[in-house]
């Protein structure tokens, strides 16, 4: 795919042509952690991210000393901006709230 920015060709790889033929799905997810502790996130990969924060560097600073933490609710969104937008709403939520919309 070209995409003419002025005079300029520029040519697109392959996988980002794909995130707009396909589309990229983003997951709001909310994990539990070690203490009971809930964390609430977004990503496109729920089990890497996953992975990542029970043995990666990349894991949260929050969850880092918060392991092994588990998957207990995602949701999948078209794109970030809706993802972000529940995630807000989910953040500002008590852990009855949560546990309540977890349980659902």
């Amino acid at each position: 795919m070209n995409i003419f920015f002025g005079n300029q060709s520029l040519n697109i790889p392959r996988y980002v042509q794909n995130m707009f033929i396909i589309g990229f799905m983003y997951y709001l997810y909310i994990l539990e952690c070690a203490d009971q502790t809930l964390y609430t996130g977004i990503t496109t990969n729920p089990e890497r991210r996953l992975k990542e924060h029970n043995e990666a560097k990349a894991g949260a600073k929050y969850t880092i000393s918060r392991r092994p933490v588990k998957l207990v609710y995602s949701r999948k969104f078209r794109n970030r901006s809706l993802a972000s937008r529940e995630e807000a709403k989910i953040k500002k939520l008590d852990r009855k709230e949560k546990l309540k919309l977890i349980n659902l």
